[in-house]
């Protein structure tokens, strides 16, 4: 997964990212999300991960520690981009 055609696909100018992924998703394997884990770790850029134990595909609805996904996307964004809002 982390090379492609011969080329290292990841570095540490990959912007940080946000995984989510449900352990039960169907469709995508949640092994996925483990890969990406490593391999931001690997590359050490900054990333958060939150396994959504026992969620499939698209649990949007899913909150972590009383936090809504969309509450969790909005302050990842704000504290990467180091944005100001009040």
């Amino acid at each position: 997964m982390e090379s492609i055609y011969g080329y290292q696909r990841f570095d540490q100018n990959d912007p940080a990212l946000f995984i989510v992924h449900g352990t039960e998703d169907p469709i995508v394997p949640f092994s996925s999300a483990e890969d990406l884990k490593t391999i931001w770790e690997t590359n050490e850029i900054d990333f958060v991960y939150y396994p959504l134990e026992g969620r499939g595909h698209g649990a949007w609805g899913s909150t972590v520690n009383g936090k809504s996904l969309s509450d969790l996307s909005f302050d990842f964004i704000v504290e990467n981009q180091s944005l100001n809002v009040e």
